[in-house]
């Protein structure tokens, strides 16, 4: 069938002007705005591309697959709020992300030209101008093709002469053959992989790359060693060096090319000569179930010291099974003579090859963050027995005097304590913002009554804070930046679009020498957007109320409703309980000009995502925010509003227990989920039980099925969308879930919706896309359980998206969504379906 749409109406809403996405420059001065294209067009997506090693090319340009396209490039004083249009760009150039120079002056990023190509563009503030710089073609592979190595250099990932690209066979030469060497293994379900020896010829000369310097005053560019099978590549601190991982053959069939065999090697920039060698690593396809890879991973520079790499190594074979009275040790090498971490009078033990072991871990390494001294580190463990973590402060040469700065569950939203604010040094690295001694920590601040984001400053020495910024209760305000003395914000409420203010608390801190903001540009695939939320503990009821305008506060930017007609939806965070005791929560939406009190009586739709949780107290926190503006977008179930029916989003459905068992009774603690949210909303009369539908995604879309298969007739129809529901095809683990279906056939069997075809009874519209990438949810999981649903004369319907992944990008794609679903609403909300 062609692409159908739902309606001029929700056509023009989604095709609302989008608020553009930032960045912001080191020095705190500008915002660079850039425009973007949310939904592009399925031409797009239907460009031919390779699937190798877990990664998509698009070979007709050479790079990976790219679906989102910026434009309309803008600074934003954060001094006054004026505009100021980047010129300079050829209309046809797609630009990239901006990485910025540490002193703001300059930032630098990649055009995409009409021919596909990646050309190096660089944009200076002063004049608001870009310039593409000729005959240098970028690699977007699988390293970072643009870094900083000071104001003036530039470290870039350039497209290697290789010559030509290797030639498809006509005809196989021979059997793709496979064999097990007798070890035990537990390899996950994997999507994309290398599947012949043209493949891999296609891999190596795909991501294959020239490391190289570009001098941006003299224009020089110089090479950095031969061309090289990268997977990243970081400069020192000092510039001096640069910190090399690369693949080696053998390549594998089974496992994404992040655990092909590999070597993490120290150059030196100049000469491009190798200086030391970390690691060499063989194929990790044996990689124990939620386990890691044996030999030295995560290796890093330290921020503050010129030359000095941190890395990890596993204690218990990579095994979280392993009972081991140390998991992990953390190892240290310097390759300067001077300012190494470990003071001067500390013994250390160096091996032959000049590493030092510098401390052990109880349980596995979970990430570092720096304060601006060298030889001070914090670093994080976790438990995965109890799903808690643990953070310590610590001097390297004294891990013995550590203090514990943190100490909680995973899942404990209220008490946690948020993340560490960082500044940027002048070499690019960051270190912690540190302001009269103290750091400061920013959080979502999840509370019983919902979110209240929060910047706290907080003494390393002693543990104690202080609250400097706390969201008030009319607005939805979050902590951006430091900018000088005052605060760089986002606020929102639910009737007025998130815009960027400048605010002064009322205590104030001196600025510090370098800027200071959460890094923004890393992370996301790339993919700039506001600055996300962290999550952080309970308010302090003394703190500042920000609501009432303490301080000042005055707009940088003035971003209207791109909706006005939806901005009166009844927008509200519902708590109730399960039969069990377990408190759970969700926000309730209405249709613009319903009042809750009214008891409307309204078709409900119920959308929800299961979590794993160790304990009750934890699973039933409230997590969200009522106070926040409600954005139409893509395929939200919140289109549903502007047809009539409620909305309860993201309805709690923790599973809780043991997290060895806790899947034992995932289906009752469903049914018991989903019978208590409708059951509260019947009761306020808002909802009608006989025209409730449910559903999902991904996860979401397995729960769908699985309520449906254990609790007939509770609703009306489900939506199930990308998930998995036959689990003997996932038989390592799946989601949380630590047993392999060897170990718990049953458990398999009974949490696979496919095995239960026969007893669904109630409508289910199936989508997928064509191309799911996402391990676990092959398409071939959605085509086979609508086969079983038809087979036993169930009511269902299977819709696949041509070239989509496991979220739908297209704007073809993202309309026939909501058109797919909101017919399957109008057909069975009656409670018969519609002639």
């Amino acid at each position: 069938m062609p692409y159908q749409t739902p309606g001029d109406d929700l056509v023009a809403l989604l095709d609302a002007p989008l608020t553009p996405l930032s960045s912001l420059s080191p020095d705190r001065s500008h915002l660079l705005l850039l425009g973007y294209e949310a939904y592009p067009p399925i031409a797009d997506l239907a460009r031919p591309y390779e699937k190798l090693a877990g990664v998509r090319f698009d070979v007709t340009r050479p790079g990976t697959q790219r679906l989102t396209r910026y434009s309309n490039l803008t600074l934003l004083s954060t001094s006054d709020g004026s505009e100021r249009p980047v010129m300079g760009l050829p209309a046809e150039a797609i630009p990239g992300g901006p990485v910025w120079s540490d002193d703001g002056k300059y930032f630098a990023f990649f055009v995409e030209n009409p021919g596909g190509e990646l050309s190096l563009a660089l944009g200076e503030v002063a004049t608001a101008t870009a310039q593409i710089l000729p005959e240098i073609s970028l690699s977007d592979m699988l390293a970072a093709p643009i870094q900083w190595i000071d104001n003036q250099t530039l470290f870039l990932t350039l497209v290697a002469d290789l010559g030509a690209a290797p030639t498809r066979p006509t005809a196989p030469d021979g059997p793709i053959v496979q064999e097990a060497s007798g070890k035990q293994t537990r390899a996950a379900t994997y999507q994309d992989l290398l599947t012949s020896p043209y493949d891999e010829a296609l891999f190596t000369y795909l991501a294959t790359v020239q490391l190289a310097t570009f001098d941006i005053l003299s224009q020089t560019l110089t090479h950095v060693g031969p061309p090289v099978l990268a997977t990243s590549a970081r400069p020192s601190p000092s510039g001096e060096f640069v910190l090399v991982t690369r693949l080696v053959p053998p390549f594998s069939y089974r496992v994404p090319y992040q655990l092909f065999a590999r070597r993490t090697e120290v150059w030196e920039r100049a000469t491009g000569q190798l200086v030391h060698t970390i690691a060499e690593l063989p194929i990790s396809d044996e990689v124990p179930q939620q386990g890691v890879p044996t030999g030295p991973r995560g290796a890093q520079w330290q921020p503050n010291l010129p030359a000095t790499i941190h890395w990890v190594e596993a204690l218990d074979g990579g095994n979280p099974l392993a009972k081991v009275e140390h998991r992990d040790k953390v190892m240290t090498l310097s390759l300067t003579p001077f300012a190494k971490p470990h003071p001067e009078g500390t013994r250390v033990a160096r091996n032959e090859r000049g590493e030092v072991e510098s401390f052990r871990l109880t349980h596995r390494f979970a990430g570092w963050d720096w304060p601006d001294d060298p030889h001070a580190a914090i670093v994080t463990e976790y438990d995965r027995d109890r799903r808690w973590r643990t953070t310590y402060y610590f001097t390297w040469g004294s891990w013995e005097a550590r203090k514990t700065l943190f100490d909680l569950s995973v899942n404990d939203a209220y008490g946690n304590p948020g993340s560490f604010i960082t500044t940027q040094k002048p070499t690019g690295e960051r270190v912690m913002d540190t302001r009269e001694g103290r750091v400061f920590l920013a959080g979502r601040g999840a509370t019983p009554e919902g979110d209240r984001p929060f910047l706290d400053a907080f003494d390393l020495s002693t543990g104690e804070k202080e609250r400097v910024f706390q969201c008030g209760d009319t607005h939805f305000e979050t902590f951006l930046a430091f900018i000088g003395d005052e605060l760089l914000t986002s606020r929102q409420s639910r009737t007025e679009p998130t815009n960027f203010y400048i605010s002064s608390p009322s205590s104030r801190f001196p600025s510090s020498p370098g800027p200071s903001s959460q890094s923004w540009e890393e992370g996301r695939g790339g993919e700039l957007e506001e600055p996300p939320l962290l999550d952080s503990p309970s308010p302090n009821p003394a703190s500042q109320d920000w609501e009432e305008g303490a301080g000042g506060r005055r707009a940088l930017t003035h971003y209207t409703d791109p909706h006005p007609g939806v901005t009166g939806l009844h927008k509200e965070l519902v708590r109730y309980e399960r039969a069990d005791g377990v408190p759970l929560s969700g926000m309730l939406y209405l249709p613009p000009g319903i009042a809750p009190d009214s008891q409307p009586n309204l078709p409900l739709l119920l959308w929800a995502y299961p979590e794993e949780y160790s304990d009750a107290a934890t699973a039933g926190q409230v997590r969200g925010s009522d106070k926040t503006f409600t954005r139409l977008m893509g395929t939200s179930p919140l289109w549903f509003l502007l047809r009539g029916w409620a909305v309860l989003m993201d309805a709690a459905m923790p599973i809780v227990g043991d997290p060895e068992t806790m899947n034992d009774t995932f289906a009752e603690q469903l049914v018991g989920a989903a019978t208590a949210a409708i059951n509260t909303l019947t009761k306020r009369g808002i909802a009608d039980p006989k025209r409730v539908m449910v559903g999902g995604h991904s996860y979401g879309a397995f729960m769908t099925a699985n309520l449906l298969a254990y609790a007939p007739g509770l609703f009306r129809a489900g939506i199930a969308r990308s998930g998995a529901y036959n689990r003997t095809l996932t038989p390592f683990g799946f989601q949380s879930e630590r047993r392999s279906y060897w170990e718990a056939p049953e458990i398999y069997h009974k949490l696979s919706p496919f095995t239960h075809a026969d007893k669904i009874k109630d409508p289910l519209l199936l989508i997928h896309g064509q191309a799911d990438n996402n391990p676990g949810t092959h398409t071939i999981q959605s085509e086979r359980f609508y086969q079983a649903l038809q087979a036993h004369g169930a009511t269902a319907r299977l819709t696949l998206l041509p070239h989509e992944s496991h979220g739908y990008r297209a704007r073809e794609s993202v309309l026939h969504v909501l058109w797919e679903m909101l017919d399957w609403a109008e057909r069975f909300s009656a409670g018969t379906e519609r002639d």
